[in-house]
Parts: C-alpha cells; structure tokens; sequence
C-alpha cells in the first residue's frame, strides 16, 4: 500500500458487531483475534441475544461494549 493509501485509510473507523447466543466458549478466541490485528477496530460490539450461558461476561472480560438482546413479546 502506497503512502498516500495508507494515509487515507487512517481516516476510517472500523466498527465490528457481533451477534452471538451462547456462544460463551467461542466468543474469546474472536474477541482475541481482533485485538491481535494489525489494525484495530475503533470499537467492538458484542450483542448478546438472550444467551443461556456467560457468553456476556465473557465478552466484557475484553475492550468491548456488550449490548443485551430482548425479546419483543
């Protein structure tokens, strides 16, 4: 990647949304993955849809915000 490139694509912010349900034994190797990159994403978001597991507490162990699902009935 070019100077100028790589200039212009330190203006952008990357925003991950993850939707996940029980998914407490997954949720830290993504979670570390995408801290490992090389970029880093500005922020992480972890939507937890009613999970009968700790897949939220898991997620907040990282630099993420956890967003509890609820149901609409």
């Amino acid at each position: 990647m070019g100077r100028l490139q790589s200039a212009a694509a330190d203006q952008y912010r990357i925003s991950v949304i993850i939707p996940a349900r029980n998914e407490e034994h997954n949720i830290r190797k993504l979670l570390r993955s995408l801290q490992d990159q090389t970029r880093k994403p500005f922020e992480i978001i972890v939507v937890d849809d009613q999970s009968d597991d700790k897949t939220a507490s898991a997620a907040g162990e990282f630099d993420s915000r956890v967003i509890k699902g609820t149901t609409s009935e």
